[in-house]
């Protein structure tokens, strides 16, 4: 997911992704540690299978704004937990449904 979302964001700057984009994927999914406990839960839940099936990914990288994605690093962590509550809420309606999220 964070190679995925990195990729994302550096081609609307239209280049190979680098460490700052790296960066914006982790601190959006919250794997650098600081994402609160009933974040780390949902996200854990909403990146199941991720790993083996397309759809989840591409829903979960689709979710991610562009705006969001085109903000400098430094402006980035007013976004986060806007973005966080959002992918949440998309994603916990869709698992409910027990379909992927929608576009």
């Amino acid at each position: 997911m964070v190679a995925e979302i990195a990729m994302k964001r550096a081609s609307f700057f239209g280049r190979a992704p680098i460490v700052a984009d790296i960066d914006v994927a982790i601190a959006l999914l919250g794997y650098g540690g600081d994402a609160d406990p009933e974040f780390v839960a949902q996200r854990s839940s909403f990146v199941h299978g991720a790993d083996h099936e397309y759809p989840v990914r591409r829903s979960i990288v689709d979710a991610v704004p562009e705006e969001t994605l085109r903000l400098r690093v430094a402006d980035i962590a007013a976004e986060i937990a806007g973005w966080r509550a959002a992918a949440c809420s998309r994603f916990a309606d869709a698992s409910a449904s027990g379909a992927v999220a929608p576009e």
